[in-house]
């Protein structure tokens, strides 16, 4: 288990990758425009392979993800530049910012807490969770943008503080 940790939290990495990757793909798909997706893979694959012999030889394990995720990341963002291309995006910067404060300040209210509480029992565990999903929800609420979004989809409104 120790050897497959960093491995694993890389490879958690490609998954949130992979999750926009397929939003991506999609999106070109429905535009009529998979050439796209289908260049990107065949950069993404060659890349992949490239870096696995560059890497897995010295790094082993954590080479061989590393590889993967940088790979799918670039893959990726060549899928989200040629939609930029095609579409007038915009990225509300203020919010995904927001959502980041929210998620680090999340993260050391977890890791604090596991330091000070050891959850070694399933009722230590489920509170230091539960803590830290609220921690997220308190702030990332906060956000107006984000509020109004949520507030449309739930049968009741939260209200502004």
């Amino acid at each position: 288990y120790v050897e497959a940790a960093i491995p694993m939290a890389i490879l958690a990495g490609y998954m949130v990758v992979e999750s926009v990757q397929r939003i991506g793909n999609s999106v070109l798909t429905g535009m009529d425009r998979a050439d796209v997706p289908f260049r990107s893979r065949l950069m993404g694959v060659t890349l992949a392979i490239v870096l696995n012999l560059v890497l897995i030889p010295t790094y082993g394990l954590v080479g061989a993800a590393v590889a993967t995720f940088t790979s799918k990341l670039l893959d990726t963002l060549y899928q989200w530049i040629s939609i930029s291309r095609i579409l007038d995006l915009s990225l509300p910067i203020k919010s995904v910012s927001w959502q980041l404060i929210s998620t680090t300040v999340m993260g050391l209210s977890v890791a604090s807490l596991a330091t000070a509480f050891a959850p070694l029992t399933l009722p230590t565990l489920f509170a230091i969770v539960f803590t830290g999903a609220g921690t997220y929800a308190v702030l990332v609420l906060l956000d107006p943008d984000i509020r109004q979004i949520v507030n449309q989809y739930l049968p009741v409104s939260i209200p502004a503080v």
